[in-house]
């Protein structure tokens, strides 16, 4: 999980921003295309001039084709937001017959007499070449993306007892790990980047402020007095009804009960008859209202056999503590809504606000369920929701559901609670279940569903759209202008966000609502990478949320401000902070935000190299999120989890928290997570040396990054499939994808992903031979900022830097950059960097003629490779100790090490350290006189280091070869030979091969 996983004013994880018209599906007809997602319409592939709102009428046409079609159902399902007359219909219908008109004159759209229109043309749902994010997918697609015939219940992975190389792979690993976190987190960071907004037209512009607001209300709930908890429930119930019934008719601005219920939790308020005025003036300071609502209600008994409900109702000014009104209300338990319809009555008339009409009535119906028993698991349902309980609120509103089918806020409520764990596609269905339902709605009520739907299937220009109307609509509604500068956000148009936020401070000078708008801003700075803003606005945020006594408040901006200060690199200031918000969090029981601070530490541990710590957080907020059911936070963190084991080494632990994101990623439809996934599954098969696996995982996965509009992705998987051509030997291929991500990465400007590709880039020049270049790439990494960039590249740089200085026969300055270089690898949880640091040094103790110290090197990288099964440390370590032991004079121990060495190399893929291995033991071969051998060896690697295009084994191969001629006795060859090789060596740089030709 990253510093800022979920946006805490949205029930769910807030999705990455994508590019709206990814993902899109063309539906044609005759020689017209539709672009759904991007919403355009072409002839012939021509671009035609559309509104957005004919667009909509005529994909309503083209997705019912063959039917008839009401003039009430178009205007219902394509005005949803707006109330227009017929006359709007009439003009939509006439521009589009204009365009759509074939030349033989026929009309497309038909009018049916008495029943409305007909689309004529049949229409062909062309397959689509980009699957937009959350939308569910086929098991068998998903799955494909791991294996083509793997079981969909188990991902394969290749053998934990095998490793591939590691020299560039950190890099990698690095990268892979960052975005992990990120996406597990919010995807609010970074990746600005990466967000290209429609290019069709938006509205940007914004409402005046109101002249005369609203008088504003808050419902607290009602204390039970019947002595009994099966009758709690009854609390909410009453709130929610007078919510609706006093926000019925626009005349009185209501506060959230979500709002309602944090305040109360930052006051530690229980449910009382009547708030002393210092009580108010702080519920006033939390929620800006004029006035609170509050009561108690009994069960009184008339007859032995007869118990009767009683609400007993107080309105009091939250400025001044004056009481209002009083008044109850008694019945049936069973006729709970008319009780409660009676308070609504008296106090719209102590308010001064119009009866209800009759068609005001007919709403309300459907604001509630009208049975007592689905009243009951509604109330329920929310309060749990309110409390971070989706678990509980889901199941109470399935039975609800189950209960009343057609009533459209149970159907609101599940996807909203659907959408808190983590299922988007079902959350989707809920939600567009509840459009279907939504026609009796008051106006208000209808665009909230349609807002609803669109955030949970990532169509936040749509959503951004409704916001900015019922913003329009209600200019006094703080809640709206949120909802849009939010929508903005995650559309990828911060900047237009911000404006919003500007203008929403003039509208809304509160002290309380002032805090929520500075906690917006900070989802915002923290979308652009503002990160100095950021930090800023958040320690303001938590003076002023301290001031105020708003707890809950101070401890979202405490995780804001160590959010920034992670990005910062302020690392101390973070891990301080996200404690202070998870004791905050513990004290308010608010479990979610302390899985939040929780992953948020995870993150600063993971900075600071302490992987052991890491693991522990990581541990804890999949526990915790099975707890409350999150399953996409517990996918994601098990994701987080299986890289950070695979880089400490235990390769089974993060083969078996993989395949638990994977089962989960499958099981909630969430492709971005299957993909992110996919693309960890494959480092592991690469860990494990398995290329040929690797490639068309990431291959699979590599597909799934455009669809999602996502070049981050494309660009990771680019380099790891780079990565694995050259480990395979294939250079030209590997050279190919390396420069692909490298413009890619350009295109980003992150230095983590540019340090990957500079890196990788690097690794091709090396063994291609071009000396210069990979010099250039090195001090362009070098260059690089390094808030984003893990000691495990730098050592990774490092390491093919000295490799570069050997060549060139700078042995000191190589053996001060892998000192600096084991300085820093020594502090990792992973030993191999080390190991390959001390494998180099003990080549240049070899050519430097200290053997001891070359074969002590060795050993030492036996014993801490034989401890993490990490076998091609062994297989470099064991070549070495072949050699070292051969120059002591230790013949005995020498044809084990050979043997040793040339057997696990057999077992890796990584051409570069098996064509190392087999010069190495050729040499060997070649003194103790087994002159077979070591030509069979050295023609060998001769021809892969040839066909593969590595010159610089080719130069080595050779080289050995020549001194192989000259031990044979075959003089005049192995003269020539190393002519040959001096030359050529000379000429590209490689002045230590040169001077070992220079007999």
């Amino acid at each position: 999980m990253d510093p800022n996983s979920f946006d805490d004013e949205t029930l769910g994880p807030t999705p990455k921003p994508t590019d709206s018209a990814s993902g899109d599906e063309i539906l044609e007809f005759g020689s017209f295309q539709a672009h759904v997602r991007a919403r355009l319409l072409k002839r012939n592939g021509v671009p035609l001039d559309l509104t957005p709102r004919n667009f909509d009428l005529l994909l309503y046409f083209i997705q019912n084709p063959g039917r008839d079609i009401s003039r009430d159902e178009l205007l219902t399902k394509v005005w949803y937001d707006v109330e227009v007359s017929v006359n709007s219909l009439f003009r939509g219908i006439s521009t589009l017959r204009k365009i759509l008109n074939n030349e033989d004159g026929q009309d497309p759209i038909l009018t049916v007499p008495r029943r409305g229109y007909r689309f004529v043309p049949e229409v062909i749902e062309v397959i689509t070449q980009k699957v937009p994010v959350d939308v569910p997918v086929d098991d068998e697609v998903i799955t494909s993306v791991v294996q083509p015939n793997a079981p969909k219940d188990k991902v394969s992975a290749a053998p934990v007892s095998r490793s591939g190389s590691r020299r560039n792979w950190y890099v990698l690993m690095g990268i892979i790990f960052t975005v992990i976190v990120i996406f597990g987190i919010t995807s609010q960071v970074i990746f600005k980047r990466t967000v290209t907004p429609e290019t069709s037209e938006v509205d940007t512009s914004l409402p005046e402020p109101p002249a005369n607001p609203r008088l504003s209300a808050a419902v607290l709930g009602f204390k039970n007095l019947t002595g009994n908890s099966d009758t709690d429930w009854i609390s909410g119930a009453i709130s929610e009804m007078l919510v609706f019934e006093l926000a019925i008719g626009d005349q009185v601005r209501v506060i959230p009960g979500k709002n309602v219920a944090h305040a109360k939790i930052d006051l530690a308020l229980r449910s009382e008859p009547r708030y002393p005025p210092k009580v108010l003036k702080q519920l006033h300071t939390h929620l800006g209202s004029d006035l609170v609502v509050s009561g108690t209600y009994i069960l009184v008994s008339e007859k032995a056999d007869d118990s009767k409900l009683r609400i007993d109702l107080q309105v009091q000014e939250a400025t001044t503590g004056r009481l209002v009104t009083t008044w109850s209300s008694t019945g049936s338990p069973s006729d709970l809504i008319d009780i409660v319809g009676n308070l609504g009555e008296h106090l719209r008339e102590v308010l001064r606000i119009p009866k209800i009409t009759p068609q005001q009535a007919d709403n309300l119906k459907f604001l509630l369920p009208q049975d007592a028993q689905s009243a009951r698991l509604f109330s329920e349902a929310i309060d749990h929701l309110r409390r971070r309980d989706p678990l509980q609120a889901r199941v109470l509103l399935e039975e609800a559901v189950e209960n009343n089918p057609e009533h459209p806020l149970l159907h609101k409520g599940l996807a909203e609670t659907w959408s808190y764990l983590g299922y988007n596609n079902r959350a989707a269905e809920s939600a567009k279940r509840a459009i279907e339902l939504a026609d009796g709605l008051p106006r208000e009520n209808r665009l909230e569903v349609q807002a609803l739907y669109h955030r949970t299937v990532n169509e936040w220009d749509r959503a951004a759209e409704i916001s900015r109307t019922l913003w329009t609509f209600y200019p006094d509604n703080l809640e709206y202008a949120l909802d849009l500068a939010n929508d903005q956000r995650l559309s990828g148009r911060p900047d237009e966000a911000l404006k919003v936020i500007e203008a929403v401070r003039e509208f809304s000078p509160e002290a309380s609502e002032g805090l929520r708008i500075d906690l917006v801003e900070t989802n915002v700075r923290l979308i652009l990478g503002d990160f100095e803003g950021l930090y800023e606005l958040s320690d303001q945020l938590i003076q002023h949320a301290e001031e105020r006594g708003s707890r809950r408040m101070a401890a979202i901006a405490a995780r804001q401000k160590a959010a920034a200060a992670y990005h910062l690199d302020d690392l101390d200031t973070a891990l301080d902070e996200f404690e202070a918000a998870d004791r905050i969090f513990i004290e308010l029981g608010d479990q979610m935000g302390q899985i939040l601070a929780l992953g948020g530490k995870g993150n600063v541990f993971v900075k600071q190299q302490e992987y052991e710590k890491a693991r522990v957080c990581y541990e804890k907020v999949i526990f915790k999120s099975r707890q409350i059911g999150n399953r996409r936070g517990e996918a994601y963190n098990l994701s987080a989890l299986g890289n950070l084991l695979q880089r400490m080494g235990d390769f089974k632990g993060a083969q078996e928290s993989l395949e638990a994101a994977h089962s989960i990623f499958r099981e909630i439809q969430d492709i971005r997570g299957f993909a992110f996934n996919s693309t960890v599954i494959a480092s592991l098969m690469i860990s494990a040396g398995d290329y040929a696996a690797a490639i068309p995982v990431l291959e699979e996965s590599g597909t799934l990054g455009p669809r999602m509009g996502d070049i981050y992705v494309k660009n990771i998987v680019d380099s790891m499939i780079g990565y694995c051509h050259l480990q395979r030997g294939d250079l030209e291929r590997g050279k190919e994808f390396a420069a692909q991500s490298l413009a890619g990465a350009g295109e980003t400007g992150d230095p983590g992903l540019l340090f990957t590709t500079l890196s990788l880039s690097a690794s091709s020049l090396f063994l291609s031979g071009d000396l210069e270049g990979t010099e250039a790439f090195l001090l362009e990494c070098r260059e690089l900022p390094g808030d984003d960039i893990r000691s495990e590249n730098m050592v990774t740089a490092q390491l093919l830097m000295a490799k570069l200085e050997i060549i060139r026969g700078h042995g000191e300055k190589a053996r001060e950059i892998l000192e600096e270089a084991l300085l820093a690898s020594d502090s990792l949880a992973d030993r191999t960097l080390a190991s390959d640091c001390r494998v180099a040094q003990g080549r240049i103790s070899l050519e430097e003629g200290q053997s001891s110290e070359a074969k002590r090197l060795a050993l030492h990288v036996l014993e801490e490779a034989g401890q993490s099964t990490i076998p091609i440390q062994e297989t470099a370590a064991f070549a070495l100790l072949a050699e070292a032991s051969l120059d002591l004079g230790q013949e005995n121990e020498v044809q084990a090490a050979m043997d040793r060495a040339l057997e696990l190399s057999q077992s890796i893929q990584d051409i570069p350290v098996r064509l190392d291995t087999q010069i190495a033991i050729a040499r060997v071969a070649t003194r103790l006189g087994d002159h077979r051998k070591a030509r069979g060896l050295l023609d060998g690697a001769l021809a892969v280091a040839t066909n593969a295009g590595l010159y610089g084994y080719q130069l080595e191969a050779d080289l050995a070869l020549g001194q192989l001629d000259l031990a044979a006795g075959a003089v005049n060859e192995g003269q020539d030979r190393l002519e040959r090789v001096f030359r050529e060596a000379s000429e590209s740089g490689y002045i230590s091969i040169a001077r070992k030709a220079d007999f």
